[in-house]
């Protein structure tokens, strides 16, 4: 029997060959950031109440980008191309690094913020990462790791940043950091610095550079890096804003931190209990709904 094609009820759709950063906050007329107008809530604490609209996030990613290009002591570890390993889990402090991240040109991987430094210490080696970004409470599973990889407490600490718990960056407030945080560079650091001007550039064939690299579960063997391009996951963002386009609306919300289920007459969304450093919640919660419009509560 001769193969049967299948094809979409969905018009075809042109591959961009570009930045995830480039495409996602493209500012496509006055006052708007990726077809959404800057002034919509894009993502919000849910402890605090305390969110960060369209506009404040493409603020502080810039901000953070340069911060993490030009600082003294991290400038060398942070070159284009170079990898950052994330370790935390979710909070607001998130789509600012990994966006931060991605406009300063860099790649990121993300560990299971569960880890024992043992585990840590295989996806950070495997990986190629040269900088930990992580939360307050992963500070001693991260100098633990550097110790069984044999680097030194003061190497070790040169390649740690830290995402505080206090949100005085995005107009919360203020928490006294540990004492464990003593002598790390913070996020906090990073953001007073100064700003891009302008994201790193993946125009054409660099589009097909590796911007993610998360890891599989290890079924067998230990977990292995699954390397995603910034074309991989604009294609995929552009491909699911036409299918989510009568959808849309600056009503609608997503939690990043339950079962969601949410009706339309055309469609079952459910959006499944997933942290940030895991692919379905990358792409699901920390892209997926900024594409769209949607805000997250986190």
């Amino acid at each position: 029997m001769a193969p049967r094609i299948y094809t979409s009820d969905l018009p075809a759709l042109p591959i961009i060959s570009t930045s995830i950063f480039t495409r996602i906050f493209a500012a496509l007329a006055p006052g708007y950031i990726g077809g959404f107008p800057g002034s919509q809530i894009a993502f919000i604490d849910g402890y605090t109440g305390i969110s960060l609209t369209r506009a404040e996030l493409l603020d502080l990613a810039l901000c953070f980008g340069y911060g993490i290009q030009r600082h003294s002591v991290l400038s060398p570890l942070t070159v284009r191309g170079a990898t950052v390993l994330i370790f935390s889990p979710n909070s607001l402090a998130w789509p600012v690094v990994i966006f931060g991240c991605v406009a300063a040109g860099l790649r990121c991987t993300t560990a299971n913020s569960s880890y024992t430094s043992r585990e840590l210490a295989h996806q950070y080696s495997d990986s190629g990462a040269a900088l930990v970004i992580t939360a307050e409470d992963g500070i001693a599973t991260v100098r633990a790791m550097f110790l069984e990889l044999g680097l030194s407490r003061n190497e070790a600490d040169r390649r740690t940043v830290v995402m505080g718990r206090d949100l005085c960056w995005a107009g919360g407030p203020a928490a006294a950091p540990r004492l464990e945080c003593r002598g790390l560079v913070t996020l906090s650091d990073l953001l007073v610095l100064g700003k891009l001007q302008k994201e790193e550039q993946f125009e054409g064939a660099l589009a097909h550079e590796t911007v993610f690299i998360c890891y599989s579960s290890g079924t067998t063997g230990k977990p292995k890096g699954v390397e995603t391009t910034h074309q991989n996951v604009t294609t995929f963002l552009d491909a699911s804003r036409d299918l989510f386009r009568d959808a849309q609306s600056e009503n609608n919300a997503v939690l990043g931190f339950m079962v969601t289920v949410l009706h339309f007459d055309w469609v079952l969304l459910k959006f499944l209990k997933q942290p940030f450093y895991h692919a379905a919640g990358l792409f699901l919660l920390l892209h997926l709904p900024f594409t769209i419009g949607w805000s997250v509560v986190i």
